[in-house]
């Protein structure tokens, strides 16, 4: 069975253990492989932004992983100059297909109008 590690990034600690216990809860729900059994299993992981760390830190544990989940919104809790979209950015430019989700809890207006190119 493959192991898929899913790194969590977010400022908020409290959102983080909740994100990294639904993904973890996902692992109920995976797809089965041609013998019946799962094909693949979650194994998340949490990054928690902090004070001050470095934009470079963060997208090389995002590309030290299968996939990630990154909060749009990385200055709710810590004081950085990025944001979930600039992580991502930097994730493609390293690595043009990374698979990837940013979450957010603010206006889609927002979320769309920052992302979209």
């Amino acid at each position: 069975m493959k192991e898929i590690k899913v790194l969590a990034v977010d400022d908020n600690g409290s959102k983080l253990r909740h994100l990294v216990l639904a993904l973890g809860k996902s692992n109920g729900i995976q797809k089965e492989g041609l013998d019946g059994a799962p094909s693949a299993v979650f194994h998340p992981e949490k990054f928690q932004v902090m004070d001050g760390v470095d934009i470079e830190q963060v997208v090389n544990a995002v590309l030290g992983a299968d996939c990630a989940v990154i909060d749009y919104q990385l200055k709710s809790d810590a004081i950085v100059s990025f944001t979930g979209v600039d992580v991502l950015n930097a994730v493609l430019k390293r690595h043009k297909n990374f698979p990837a989700f940013l979450l957010t809890s603010h206006q889609d207006d927002v979320f769309c109008n920052e992302i979209v190119d």
